[in-house]
């Protein structure tokens, strides 16, 4: 089943309330605290090797991963406590899910007290540079077509070949 933008947007904000209401309810923690256990268990600490400086903000922070929400990956202030946080939604953006994307960046937003919710799930980057001996990707001919000519729409091209 494919998903429209709008109902996308709709999860994502739904998501981000009932964040929201987790994080600024103060007896939210306590009410839960039987099934503490159960809800440890399902969250999956991700470690990042992060470039640069560390988060610059007065907390110390924790990747992680809640299996209950396996497309997204959570940024947050390592003890929250019954302090109220805001929350940031964020979009990676070009459709790329992945929630590591910008890890320096979501890390310095949540130092500073915020909880972060990526839409992505962590997936680690592959290295840099790729495999060794990986033959280069493919670069399409000039214009799209084979042969080189135009810009594929007959007639419509700024500067046809």
């Amino acid at each position: 089943m494919q998903l429209t933008h709008s109902q996308k947007l709709t999860g994502i904000a739904t998501l981000a309330i009932l964040l929201l209401v987790i994080a600024l309810v103060p007896g939210a923690a306590a009410q839960g605290a039987g099934s503490a256990a159960a809800t440890t268990d399902q969250i999956r600490a991700v470690t990042v090797t992060q470039k640069g400086a560390a988060p610059s903000g007065p907390y110390p922070i924790v990747i992680e991963q809640d299996q209950r929400l396996q497309t997204h990956t959570i940024y947050r202030p390592a003890a929250l406590g019954p302090a109220k946080h805001p929350v940031v939604v964020w979009g990676e953006g070009a459709c790329v899910k992945n929630g590591l994307t910008f890890p320096e960046y979501l890390s310095e937003i949540a130092s500073y007290g915020f909880v972060v919710i990526a839409d992505g799930p962590p997936v680690t980057p592959p290295p840099s540079g790729g495999q060794a001996g990986a033959a280069a990707p493919a670069t399409p001919p000039r214009g799209g077509q084979p042969g080189g000519g135009g810009c594929g729409r007959p007639g419509r091209c700024a500067n046809p070949d």
